[in-house]
């Protein structure tokens, strides 16, 4: 399909993309503080997120990095209607599963924290799959190619 094929999308499409886009550069933010956190902000943390910030492989690390960047691109891609937006959030949703799996079955955190605290990685698995069904019906929709 070309550009003169598209069809114009409707409002949801638009905010849909831009809460996309928020929603992963918050975590791009998020990515690069843990990054650059010092010793004594890591002391600082209560003792059990500073138990599971030390206790956290840096492969674990990179890969949410890459789940959040990939994610950035990929609401970057629906912005411009670009259909490499779907591949973009594949690789996100892949690496959100891969650092979910860790944290939630390999890693043990499940024995640290409540069950409350289990929702937030279900909402992120959720928004994930959402973003990459969302981007695969636009280009059915024709608003992206």
């Amino acid at each position: 399909m070309n550009i003169a094929e598209r069809v114009d999308p409707p409002g949801k499409f638009w905010f849909v993309a831009i809460a996309a886009l928020t929603w992963n550069g918050i975590g791009v933010f998020s990515f690069i503080s843990r990054l650059q956190m010092t010793g004594e902000e890591v002391f600082a943390l209560p003792a059990l997120e500073r138990q599971v910030f030390m206790l956290t492989p840096e492969w674990v690390t990179m890969v949410f990095g890459m789940a959040v960047i990939f994610g950035s691109l990929g609401a970057i891609y629906l912005l411009v209607r670009r259909k490499t937006a779907v591949f973009m959030f594949m690789v996100s949703l892949l690496a959100v599963l891969v650092q979910m799996a860790y944290s939630l079955y390999i890693s043990g955190y499940l024995d640290i924290f409540s069950a409350k605290t289990m929702l937030l990685p279900a909402v992120i698995i959720g928004i994930s799959v959402f973003l990459l069904h969302f981007s695969r019906n636009a280009i059915l929709h024709r608003w992206i190619s």
